[in-house]
């Protein structure tokens, strides 16, 4: 039976946790409306404008716990340019949309953080940014958040893939061909165990319609960055011995192709962790389905399965979810509708979840945007 004042005690934290990030997101907000859209503060310190702002309010209900109210993936950037070449850039939104992998930390909280800040120089032989940068993985990974018709898929939810680390990036792009890469910290934070990651993206765009390509990511770990603590902790879900040196390669392919009324995205990835003589192997595929009416709705349907670890019987989990998208006429206001039935082999009754989100931007963003 349930406890009535842990109850009230729940709501009031879930209150107050969402209160303190709805307020900062709207404080920052006044701030750049009160200065207006674009403000030359002074001839030599350039422009500073509010470039980008999401809002994604979202409501969940699984069955068998409480419903959650939530800013998702709600965030608000801001871009300093000095001239055509340099500019800043700062991003403010939930800890969770850094993704720091679980085999460094805990769940990251939804407590408001600086989850990108970089300088950035656009020039004639590719772009170069450095500092706290999105990671070039896939079709989701990185900046992605205005993209994603679905919340993220399980190898992101599940902690196994970062979004942004602190580091450089360079991207260069040529009659539809694109290549980038990332040197990157890997902890999605401090570097603790003075590893670097490497991380990279390639592919083809043709036209509006088609993109096709691959993303690598390679690494290693040690107990100063698993096991800063010194505890005999280890994790049992990435099969990761956190008290041992570690060697992750992950490798992905991403093809994301509109045939009106149908739009198709599909993702795979393969990763192994080695320590010592001993090789986890990690498995991933994603489809998405979009299917456009006509009028103001789209219905959507998702494939995602995931294999944590090839070692272990039992730990496969897959989601089967469908629902539709009701949108504006220029996509800035879009509001989802989404069930899901989760299926895992070692867990005897299946979990469905359902999910109101509503996501609203000042600007449209449709398919064929750069990743």
């Amino acid at each position: 039976m349930l406890d009535p004042a842990e109850d009230v005690r729940y709501a009031h934290c879930q209150m107050t946790k969402n209160g303190l990030m709805k307020s900062a997101l709207l404080l920052l907000l006044k701030a750049f409306l009160l200065c207006s859209p674009q403000v030359k503060a002074d001839e030599g310190l350039g422009m500073l404008s509010l470039s980008d702002l999401l809002l994604e309010p979202t409501f969940t209900y699984s069955e068998g716990t409480r419903g959650n109210f939530s800013l998702g993936a709600s965030y608000l950037e801001a871009t300093w340019r000095r001239e055509a070449m340099i500019s800043g850039v700062i991003k403010i939104g939930p800890q969770s949309l850094i993704g720091k992998p679980a085999r460094y930390s805990a769940a990251a909280s939804d407590d408001v953080a600086i989850i990108e800040g970089f300088a950035q120089a656009d020039t004639d032989w590719g772009r170069v940014r450095l500092g706290l940068v999105p990671l070039p993985f896939g079709v989701e990974g990185g900046d992605a958040e205005r993209r994603l018709r679905f919340p993220r898929s399980l190898p992101y939810r599940t902690g196994f893939l970062g979004l942004r680390d602190y580091g450089f990036n360079y991207r260069i792009s040529y009659e539809g061909f694109f290549s980038e890469w990332a040197a990157h910290n890997g902890e999605g934070g401090a570097n603790l165990d003075d590893e670097t990651w490497f991380t990279a993206r390639w592919g083809w765009q043709g036209g509006r319609f088609f993109r096709i390509g691959f993303s690598g990511a390679t690494g290693r770990t040690t107990p100063r960055s698993t096991n800063p603590q010194g505890t005999t902790l280890n994790l049992p879900e990435l099969g990761l011995d956190v008290n041992k040196m570690a060697r992750v390669r992950i490798a992905n392919f991403f093809l994301d192709w509109e045939i009106s009324p149908v739009r198709l995205e599909v993702e795979a990835n393969a990763a192994d962790t080695r320590q010592d003589e001993t090789d986890i192997k990690f498995r991933a595929l994603r489809v998405d389905l979009e299917y456009q009416t006509g009028a103001s709705v789209n219905l959507l349907a998702r494939y995602d399965a995931m294999d944590p670890r090839n070692d272990v019987e039992g730990d496969q989990i897959t989601e089967l979810s469908a629902g539709f998208a009701w949108r504006s006429q220029y996509e800035n206001s879009v509001l989802y509708v989404i069930g899901t039935k989760r299926m895992q082999q070692d867990v005897p009754h299946d979990v469905h979840r359902g999910m109101i989100l509503w996501r609203v931007t000042p600007a449209a963003l449709k398919f064929g945007a750069p990743l």
